[in-house]
């Protein structure tokens, strides 16, 4: 039995990746099931750079090389190029669900979160997430996992080392927001990282922040200025930050689990080594926001109220 179908043009809808024609779909159901492969289709064998990145069905030649009915991709510069061996766009309409998972989530410009691999598809690391928050799975190996924040909005991530830089510009010449999130992840391991109301802003160069403790009464992370390094100087010493310069490093605590209320004070020591330490008094203001300055190289900020 043969299934016959129209696609009718209907009003337009904004996404994130433009503005496009909605088509609904007439006829009978099994014309509907899949709108990207309909049409004349071929398997094709992809080029070393590219990856099939929806597949249809695989096939084998005689020396048992793979075929592939579906989309492939591969990196042009900064970006992605997909190529479809059928007339997928013609057939495809932007309100089927899995159009747009396709182009606003697999594909879409400045991502939410990007994994940083040399694999254009990394197939042993999975990430989900939102702009507050974000999950890491490991299927197979282990080591660090570096991901782009690209909706951070400067913010730290509890579960993750947090990289800020002052480079990170947008085409207008402002300040992106983005962050480098790095995390140590065991093999068959998730881990959830939670974008947290502490910002920093290094003044020129990078900065980065680990936190140790976000509760009511404290807010503590061990900081490092520009170039420092994670880890143990020497054999025996704990974890920390290490090797860096000292950076000015804006700081700024919005409330949340812990509290900021308007004209409220707060003690702020910030403790370089075994004996240095300074401190300061800051009044939150009227966001609810207390906003200041440190230079460090390393060391531990500690937030928490000031006695009365």
């Amino acid at each position: 039995m043969e299934a016959r179908g129209l696609f009718v043009p209907s009003e337009g809808i904004n996404t994130s990746v433009g503005h496009m024609t909605q088509r609904r779909f007439e006829g009978a159901v099994t014309e509907a099931r899949s709108y990207a492969f309909q049409g004349p289709s071929w398997y094709i064998r992809p080029a070393s750079n590219a990856v099939p990145l929806a597949t249809q069905g695989v096939r084998f030649d005689g020396e048992q090389r793979p075929h592939f009915m579906g989309l492939t991709v591969t990196t042009v510069g900064s970006g992605l190029t997909v190529f479809a061996p059928f007339s997928a766009w013609s057939w495809w309409p932007p309100d089927d669900p899995l159009h747009a998972a396709v182009h606003c989530d697999l594909l879409s410009r400045r991502a939410r979160y990007r994994l940083i691999s040399s694999l254009l598809v990394d197939p042993a690391v999975s990430i989900s997430g939102s702009d507050d928050w974000l999950h890491l799975f490991r299927r197979a190996g282990e080591g660090r996992v570096e991901v782009l924040a690209g909706a951070a909005d400067h913010r730290a991530f509890l579960g993750a080392t947090t990289r800020f830089s002052a480079a990170e510009r947008t085409a207008e010449g402002a300040r992106s927001g983005m962050v480098r999130l790095s995390v140590d992840l065991p093999t068959r391991s998730l881990r959830h990282c939670e974008a947290l109301p502490l910002r920093l802003r290094p003044e020129e160069g990078e900065c980065q922040a680990r936190i140790g403790a976000y509760s009511r009464g404290l807010l503590m992370m061990e900081v490092g200025g520009n170039g420092a390094t994670w880890g143990r100087e020497r054999r025996g010493d704990p974890e920390r930050f290490y090797g860096g310069s000292a950076t000015a490093i804006r700081v700024t605590v919005d409330s949340g689990l812990y509290p900021v209320e308007p004209g409220s004070t707060h003690q702020v020591t910030l403790l370089e080594g075994r004996e240095r330490s300074n401190a300061m008094t800051v009044v939150a203001d009227h966001r609810r926001r207390l906003d200041l300055w440190i230079t460090a190289a390393s060391g531990r900020v500690e937030i928490y109220p000031a006695e009365e």
